[in-house]
C-alpha cells in the first residue's frame, strides 16, 4: 500500500532555524531525534529538548546513492533519524561546526588508568584542552590522546582534524528509526479559493465546466476546468439554498427553504432554474413546503424531499408548469435521494439510521404513483450516498456496498464493504476512489472492491468527481469534515495517473 514517498539517506543541512517565543534558535540536525512539520506549527525534538514554533529554513539538503537533492520544506512532513555509531558534531577552534559520522570507531587514550580503547558509542562529549576531558554515561575522565586525529564525513566531504584543531566533539549514541522524508500529499494542479458552503457540484455535459452551488454566496458558479479558474459569470439565487441537481439537458435546478432549519410549513420554499450556458437565473417559483433534496426524472419532473417535520415528505413538481403536481407520504421527512443515470430508478436514505428505499418510475408517473420498497438488510442514515454510473451499486458513507437491480426482488442487497469515507468517485470502468476522514485517498478495483493503493491528501475531501485522470475535489484543508452542506470548502483539481 502506497502511503507516500519516503527518502532514506544522509541529511546534509547542518541546522534548522526555528522561530519560538522570544526569538529564534538554530537546532543542529546532528542533535535531532525527530521533527514534524504542518500548518498547525513545527516541532523539533532532541534528546534533551522539544522546540515548538515555525521553522524558517526554506529547504533541506539530502544525499543518497544517486546524489544530492535540495528539497523545499513545504514538501516535508516529518523526519526521523538513524545515527551511525560515532555520529557527532565537531566544533573547531576557529568556530566551524561539522556534523556527520566520526571515525575511527574507537578512540585510543592513555592516562592514570593506563591505555584505553573507548568505543565512540560510549562517549557523549569530548572537551579538548591540554588533555582530553571525556564524558561518558559512567562518568568523566581526563586523558591524553593516542589516536592522532579524527575524520568526519560532513556536508563538505571527509575532513581530517588533528586534536590541536578541535575544540569539542559531541556524540549521539542512541539509534532511533531510519531517516525518512515523507511526502505530505498529492499536489493539486489548481486551487480555487472559495471558503464557501457547497452542497453540490457537477461536471457539465461537455466536460468544460464544473458547476457548483455556493450556498454561502447565494449563487451558482462555474469553474473553467481547463484553465483551473473561477468564471466571472454567476447566477444569483435565494438564501438558504440546500441542494442542486442536473436535468437530462444539463439545466440546473436549485431548491431553497424559507429559513435555515426553520421547517415552517406556512412559509413556502423555492425552486430555481439556472441556464448553464448563460449562467442566468431562468425562472423561480414557490412551493408550499420546505424542500431538502431534489432529483430530475426524464419526463420534465422534479422529485423533491422535504425537511424534517414537513408533511407530506415527498413531492413531484412539473417543471414546465412551475407547479406542484402531487405529494405522498412514502418516505420519512429529512430524507435525501439519488437517481440512477437513466432517471428511472430513485433511491432514498432515511435519517436516524433507519432504511434505504427504492422506487421504479412507471410510464404513468406521476399520475400513477409508484410503489416504494424498503431494503431488508441495508440501512441508510439520511446522508448523501453514491450510485455508480452503471447503476449496479449503491454505496453509503459508512462503506456499505449494496447491489442494485431493476426488479424489487433483487434490488438493494448487501454486496461488499469498503472504507468509511467523506467523498467517492468512479474513475473509468475499473477503479473506485474514496477519500477518508484521515486525509487518505483509497483506490479500489471495480467492481471487485479490492483495495489497491492509498495516496496521502493534505486535508479532508467532502465531494469528488473523476473525469479520466482529473479529480475535482471539494477540499477542507487540515480539518474534520462535518455535515456535507455546512462545511466551508475550496476546490482542488488533481491530475492522477494511477494505473
Amino acid at each position: 500500500m502506497d502511503t507516500g514517498f519516503f527518502f532514506e539517506g544522509d541529511l546534509l543541512t547542518p541546522s534548522l532555524r526555528i522561530e519560538i517565543k522570544g526569538g529564534h534558535e538554530d537546532v543542529l540536525t546532528a542533535d535531532l531525534m525527530g521533527a514534524s512539520f504542518g500548518s498547525g506549527g513545527d516541532i523539533l525534538v532532541t534528546e534533551t529538548k522539544r522546540y515548538e514554533g515555525r521553522v524558517v529554513t526554506t529547504e533541506l539538503r539530502l544525499r543518497d546513492a544517486k546524489g544530492t537533492n535540495h528539497v523545499p520544506m513545504s514538501k516535508i512532513q516529518s523526519l526521523s533519524f538513524k545515527r551511525p555509531v560515532g555520529n557527532g558534531v565537531i566544533e573547531t577552534r576557529d568556530g566551524t561546526k561539522l556534523s556527520g559520522p566520526v571515525s575511527p570507531a574507537s578512540l585510543k587514550v592513555s592516562g592514570d588508568v593506563g591505555e584505553l580503547d573507548l568505543p565512540l558509542a560510549k562517549i557523549q562529549e569530548i572537551y579538548v584542552r591540554e588533555d582530553l576531558t571525556i564524558l561518558t554515561k559512567a562518568g568523566s575522565l581526563q586523558v591524553k590522546p593516542v589516536t592522532a586525529e579524527l575524520t568526519i564525513k560532513s556536508e563538505v566531504g571527509d575532513v581530517k582534524l588533528p586534536w590541536d584543531k578541535i575544540k569539542s566533539v559531541t556524540f549521539n549514541a542512541w539509534v532511533p528509526p531510519p531517516t525518512r522524508l515523507v511526502d505530505p500529499g498529492l499536489e493539486p494542479r489548481a486551487i480555487i479559493k472559495l471558503g464557501a458552503k457547497m452542497p453540490d457540484f457537477f461536471l457539465s455535459r461537455d466536460r468544460k465546466w464544473l458547476h457548483l452551488l455556493n450556498a454561502s454566496g447565494t449563487k451558482v458558479q462555474r469553474i473553467d476546468v481547463v484553465k483551473g479558474t473561477l468564471d466571472e459569470t454567476s447566477a444569483e439565487i435565494a438564501a438558504f439554498s440546500k441542494a442542486m441537481c442536473v436535468g437530462p439537458d444539463g439545466t440546473l435546478y436549485v431548491c431553497s427553504g424559507p429559513a435555515a432549519g426553520s421547517g415552517d410549513p406556512k412559509t413556502p420554499g423555492k425552486i430555481q432554474i439556472v441556464d448553464p450556458k448563460t449562467m442566468k437565473l431562468a425562472a423561480t417559483f414557490g412551493i408550499e413546503f420546505d424542500p431538502l433534496d431534489l432529483e430530475a426524472d426524464d419526463k420534465g419532473h422534479l422529485v423533491v424531499t422535504c425537511a424534517s417535520g414537513q408533511h407530506p415528505p415527498l413531492a413531484v413538481v412539473d417543471i414546465a408548469k412551475q407547479s406542484l403536481l402531487t405529494t405522498w407520504g412514502s418516505v420519512s421527512p429529512g430524507t435525501v435521494l439519488q437517481a440512477t443515470t437513466d432517471r428511472r430508478h430513485f433511491y432514498f436514505s432515511a435519517p436516524n439510521g433507519t432504511w434505504l428505499q427504492g422506487m421504479a418510475l412507471t410510464d404513468g408517473f406521476p399520475k400513477v404513483l409508484p410503489s416504494m420498497y424498503t431494503a431488508k438488510d441495508a440501512k441508510g442514515n439520511g446522508e448523501r450516498f453514491f450510485i455508480t454510473p452503471d447503476a449496479k451499486f449503491l454505496i453509503t458513507p459508512k462503506g456499505d456496498v449494496t447491489a442494485l437491480a431493476k426488479n424489487e426482488k433483487d434490488d438493494l442487497k448487501p454486496a461488499a464493504k469498503i472504507a468509511a469515507h467523506t467523498a467517492i468517485a468512479i474513475c473509468g470502468n475499473d477503479a473506485l476512489y474514496v477519500a477518508t476522514q484521515a486525509g487518505e485517498l483509497h483506490r479500489y478495483t471495480y467492481p471487485a472492491f479490492k483495495l489497491e493503493r492509498t495516496h496521502k491528501l493534505r486535508g479532508v475531501v467532502t465531494q469528488m468527481i473523476c473525469d479520466g485522470t482529473t479529480f475535482y475535489c471539494a477540499f477542507e484543508p487540515g480539518k474534520r469534515a462535518t455535515e456535507w452542506v455546512k462545511t466551508p470548502v475550496d476546490i482542488h483539481i488533481y491530475e492522477l495517473k494511477d494505473k
